[in-house]
């Protein structure tokens, strides 16, 4: 790992470093070394967005680690008043990591039918006028609940993220190791979903 010194040492021997790719960890004098603990609330600030009519779909932080801006845009939750032993949460944004510059990172968690998610279990999105699209899960085996999609950059992908901002979804279907969850989008949450994508897409 390339680490180059960014803080003195301090009274116990330890020196704080950034890595290459941003992260910050103490180095000791015996020479170990580990991740520094987050420090969320001093490394993170929130930047107005200045893209027409999108202050409301996207927020910009600053994170003082990277000096590298990255954009989320609110959480959406999918769940039925008819249904709510399952549930879909799902969080977009960018990354202040460098290599990840321009990518757009979609999150999806679903509840209700397992924790484990595999590395070729699905996903279908459907949107309203019925066209599909269906991916295999970006992120390796886990049992966290994170179904992960990357777009653009090195992933390519390009094409699809752009569907995402022009379409509104209907609805979303997720396998997991255990079986699936699918939910709709209500009217409210399609419009501000999709307007959210096209926002986060012209601010690249």
């Amino acid at each position: 790992m390339a680490l180059f010194i960014t803080l003195c040492t301090n009274l116990s021997a330890q020196i704080n470093a950034t890595t290459e790719d941003g992260q910050r960890v103490i180095l000791a004098d015996d020479g170990t070394w580990l991740y520094a603990p987050a420090t969320t609330e001093n490394s993170l600030k929130e930047i107005k967005s200045h893209a027409p009519g999108c202050g409301d779909y996207v927020t910009t932080l600053l994170d003082e680690r990277t000096n590298m801006n990255y954009k989320t845009i609110p959480t959406v939750m999918l769940l039925s008043e008819e249904d709510e032993s399952q549930w879909i949460l799902i969080d977009v944004g960018t990354s202040s990591i460098p290599s990840l510059k321009n990518v757009v990172l979609f999150t999806f968690s679903p509840f209700g039918s397992g924790e484990c998610i595999k590395d070729e279990n699905k996903i279908v999105l459907q949107f309203e006028n019925g066209d599909i699209l269906e991916f295999e899960n970006d992120a390796m085996y886990n049992c966290n609940n994170r179904f992960m999609l990357y777009f653009g950059g090195t992933y390519k992908k390009e094409k699809e993220l752009a569907k995402l901002s022009q379409l509104p979804l209907a609805n979303i279907k997720i396998e997991t190791q255990d079986g699936s969850v699918h939910k709709v989008f209500t009217d409210e949450q399609r419009v501000a979903f999709q307007k959210s994508i096209q926002c986060l897409v012209e601010s690249l």
